[in-house]
């Protein structure tokens, strides 16, 4: 049954956002220290932008990771109607260059394995 299953979809993606999400710019301006975001090899080559969301929806954000961003983001492209298509041709084409790696130091979080800091 199609109206319900979007139903469904809707009730879940709101959940999402009253309950799971962390927005680091918006923390950042009120004064707290960002979202809790937890990055197994260490931080993204780009700026961190949110919102990032938790795995328990309908719960407080505590903390992220990539493997839930996943999942919310799956749960958002499935309330996409068929037949939508993308209009502002800037917007369609995002592919930016990967920057070079560098370095893990003690001060990432989490700590790179092997590092004597990480004691």
């Amino acid at each position: 049954n199609i109206p319900v299953y979007k139903g469904f979809i809707k009730k879940n993606i709101a959940s999402l956002f009253k309950n799971s999400r962390c927005d680091p710019a918006d923390t950042k301006e009120s004064g707290q220290n960002g979202c809790h975001i937890v990055y197994l090899d260490g931080p993204p080559a780009y700026n961190q932008t949110g919102p990032v969301y938790d795995s328990v929806w309908y719960a407080p954000f505590k903390e992220s990771r990539p493997i839930q961003q996943t999942s919310a983001l799956d749960l958002l492209l499935a309330a996409v109607p068929n037949g939508v298509r993308c209009v502002k041709k800037s917007h369609c084409r995002y592919d930016p260059v990967p920057p070079p790696p560098h370095q893990l130091t003690c001060k990432d979080d989490p700590c790179p394995s092997g590092q004597d800091c990480c004691q």
